[in-house]
């Protein structure tokens, strides 16, 4: 395949990665905490008050325990360690005073939050094996908690969501590549039996460890801490599911360290190949995409997705075929999904923009298959850990937050995960000219 041009990608623990993660959350908490001059004290007389029994009507136990946890790893960095172990023992005792009906009843609670969400039977049975795998603190933090997290993670990624997923029994997996269809014939009565043969090579899948990490330095009320948490889960969620879709869809193979060197649907080496006739990816036209499409084989077009970048919506709905039709349908409530020439269109926020190709020679924007034929491996569920102890490092090495130092904890979710296709032919790109000059 001609040169690719690589997406830069944010590097994983670094500041680019954490800037959306990190200004989202400090703008909440900046918004949501009273200003000084606002701050009154109240005495209470008694422990029940009405805005006691209302809150412990909403918050649930596991909900609680989760709080307290948070807020009691934020104290013993503040210099507060005596509120930090008023914490921990009630998260302690809380847990320790749990029955075993409870305890069913939380594990219930956290297969329902699987059962219930809008992901793959795969997906579902990923995120319950997951419910427990923990790192650190993973005894106090209550099951239904990391359901939470697991279920948003499978709902933002669309390369975990439509590539078939394959458990990884190691780190390394072979899987054996088929290069040639098996040869069929038909045979005479009494002629011998032929030989039926398919040619394989060796693909090595690799799994790669993927990291999220959210910081925070403050304590939260009780009730505004089930507000954060919420937040937290779907910061690290989109985080996490952009990663994997820019390896999964992107990632340039060699070199690509941003992508862990993964080489993404977008530049498989037998990748059919249309080239517009400039180096303007809004360009494409009706020609264009008959000609990618039907690069497919039969099979592989039966199944067929187009991906791009969202971006790419408008440029789509402005296709006409040779009689002037639109080539773009809306979601209908027969169809669901857009569509572009009745093949269903997937839109991946970290596929290459319009903007990303302006100077790119040869540039891949758009790809049209049947994502089954990618592999999304997994070696081991999503973890999760709190700690006062890690440090983000920034891209020349140096360390940009210290929980230690800074008195702050970091809430990490990490993953090994791969991308692999082994069946080649089975996606057409679409890609910018080259520069005439």
């Amino acid at each position: 395949m001609s040169e690719q041009t690589t997406q830069e990608a944010p590097k994983v623990d670094t500041p680019d990665f954490q800037a959306m993660i990190d200004k989202a959350v400090r703008s909440a908490i900046g918004d949501n905490k009273p200003k000084a001059e606002e701050r009154k004290t109240v005495e209470v007389e008694a422990p029940n008050t009405d805005s006691n029994i209302i809150m412990n009507d909403i918050i649930s136990p596991w909900e609680r325990d989760a709080g307290n946890y948070i807020n009691a790893i934020t104290m013993f960095k503040r210099g507060n360690p005596q509120r930090g172990k008023r914490l921990l023992q009630q998260v302690r005792n809380s847990r320790g005073e749990l029955t075993n009906s409870q305890k069913n009843a939380e594990i219930n609670e956290a297969k329902r939050i699987i059962q219930s969400a809008n992901i793959s039977e795969f997906a579902k049975k990923r995120a319950v094996q997951s419910i427990g795998i923990a790192g650190d603190g993973g005894n106090l933090l209550p099951k239904p908690f990391f359901a939470e997290v697991f279920v948003r993670i499978e709902e933002h990624g669309v390369a975990r969501r439509v590539f078939r997923g394959i458990p990884m029994p190691s780190d390394t997996l072979d899987l054996k590549n088929v290069l040639t269809k098996p040869l069929v014939g038909w045979e005479g009565e009494l002629d011998p039996i032929g030989t039926t043969k398919a040619t394989f090579g060796n693909t090595p899948m690799t799994a790669r460890k993927l990291a999220a990490i959210v910081p925070w330095s403050v304590e939260f009320q009780e009730d505004e801490v089930f507000g954060f948490l919420p937040l937290i889960t779907e910061l690290l969620a989109e985080a996490m599911a952009e990663a994997e879709d820019r390896a999964g869809f992107s990632g340039a193979g060699a070199g690509d360290t941003a992508n862990a060197e993964f080489t993404g649907m977008l530049n498989l080496s037998g990748n059919t190949l249309t080239t517009l006739t400039s180096r303007d990816a809004s360009d494409v036209n009706f020609d264009n995409i008959s000609e990618a499409i039907h690069s497919l084989t039969l099979a592989a077009k039966r199944n067929a997705i187009v991906f791009a970048n969202p971006e790419f919506e408008g440029v789509f709905e402005r296709l006409k075929d040779n009689e002037d039709r639109y080539l773009y349908k809306y979601p209908g409530s027969e169809m669901g999904v857009p569509r572009l020439w009745n093949k269903p269109v997937e839109y991946v926020q970290s596929m290459p923009t319009p903007g990303d190709l302006e100077a790119g020679d040869l540039s891949p924007f758009i790809v049209i298959g049947d994502p089954r034929n990618m592999f999304f491996g997994t070696r081991a569920g999503i973890q999760l850990d709190v700690s006062t102890e890690g440090t983000i490092r920034a891209s020349d090495d140096s360390i940009e937050l210290s929980a230690f130092q800074d008195d702050a904890a970091l809430l990490r979710a990490k993953e090994r995960i791969a991308f692999e296709s082994v069946v080649a032919g089975s996606f057409a790109t679409i890609r910018t000219a080259a520069d005439p000059a």
